[in-house]
């Protein structure tokens, strides 16, 4: 979650899935799994200019071979790299805009789920297009269960509507 980069306040691995899913999901498999051997280094890559550019992680240290012991550092270095170095500037010219409207001291009275709010406002689900979209394996839309499943859906408060896409997807 961005708001809590937007509040400055500690920034978790799980907030890098609004900005780079896929980044997200290799550095969770670093994680979890043994790095020894694997050629890495504490090296950032990026495309600038259209050209892909390393930079170290760490100034004057980008020949450290990424293992077992380490990973936690960089994983973390990446995140820093990710979440304040690359979109720092955004957020920064975002924030001055937005305490035109609500002052830091205001910011400070909400917690991350209402500040969203004020931000994006109110999420709301669309069951109507989520059963144009869907697609079916082993029944049809026509069949019964098909239709029983919908008909729950239609009549779901929009909360429940969060709450099961969350169930379903992990995410909202």
């Amino acid at each position: 979650m961005l708001i809590n980069l937007f509040t400055g306040k500690h920034l978790y691995l799980d907030d890098l899935e609004d900005v780079d899913p896929q980044l997200l999901n290799s550095l969770r498999w670093i994680l979890e799994n043994s790095v020894e051997g694997i050629g890495q280094y504490f090296t950032y890559e990026i495309e600038t200019l259209g050209k892909r550019v390393v930079l170290p992680l760490k100034p004057g240290e980008e020949f450290i071979e990424l293992t077992d012991e380490n990973k936690r550092e960089f994983v973390r270095l990446i995140c820093q790299r990710k979440l304040t170095d690359e979109i720092g500037a955004q957020i920064r010219a975002f924030k001055k805009g937005f305490q035109v409207i609500m002052p830091d001291e205001a910011l400070k009275l909400l917690g991350p789920s209402e500040l969203e709010h004020v931000i994006a406002g109110e999420q709301v689900f669309n069951v109507a297009d989520w059963k144009k979209n869907a697609t079916y394996s082993g029944l049809t839309v026509d069949s019964d269960h098909a239709e029983w499943f919908w008909e729950i859906l239609e009549s779901f408060t929009n909360a429940e509507l969060s709450h099961y896409l969350y169930f379903v997807t992990g995410k909202i």
